[in-house]
């Protein structure tokens, strides 16, 4: 939203006649982003690129094409769109799945605070993200839930330790 930083109040766009408040196109543009989501635009993921494997996700009502996506924006190192693709997964997802794409969205937040240069944010969400990972079913949708766990602890205690970071970490899909 736009503020007015001093004055916290909201700043007031005009179109016209009509005076809107950045609160209220924020509204709009949430509900357009709900009702007409981002990976219906998005191209679809079939199993041949994925070398015929699928995920271990049965009986899923988890988006998998999109899934791919938040994944794959993750590995490209852009936290945000990636946290952003991964929660309209987790929104429908089973109550078993849930907890484990939390655990991503809050690694992929902790990398976005990274990024901005907020490592004591980045510490916090990788320690909850990797506790998230680590109580849920380990073999969801085909991750190498180990390796990413312990990429994210090297980064962890590079941040906390103000040494060189390790390189950045990637989400595998066992094949």
């Amino acid at each position: 939203m736009l503020w007015l930083a001093a004055e916290r109040k909201p700043v007031i766009l005009k179109t016209g006649e009509s005076r809107f408040s950045a609160y209220e196109i924020w509204n709009w543009l949430f509900l357009f982003k709900t009702l007409f989501r981002s990976d219906l635009f998005q191209r679809q993921v079939d199993d041949a690129e994925l070398g015929g494997r699928g995920l271990n996700m049965p009986q899923s009502r988890m988006d998998r094409d999109l899934f791919i996506r938040g994944i794959r924006l993750f590995n490209e190192g852009r936290f945000f769109e990636a946290h952003e693709i991964l929660e309209d997964v987790w929104r429908p997802a089973s109550s078993s799945e849930k907890q484990y794409l939390q655990g991503l969205i809050q690694l992929a937040v902790a990398f976005h605070h990274q990024s901005t240069g907020n490592s004591v944010g980045a510490c916090s969400l990788m320690e909850r993200g990797m506790r998230n990972l680590s109580q849920a079913s380990e073999d969801f949708g085909n991750i190498r839930r180990d390796r990413l766990i312990a990429a994210v602890s090297e980064w962890q205690q590079a941040l906390r330790a103000g040494v060189a970071i390790p390189p950045r970490p990637q989400i595998e899909i066992v094949e």
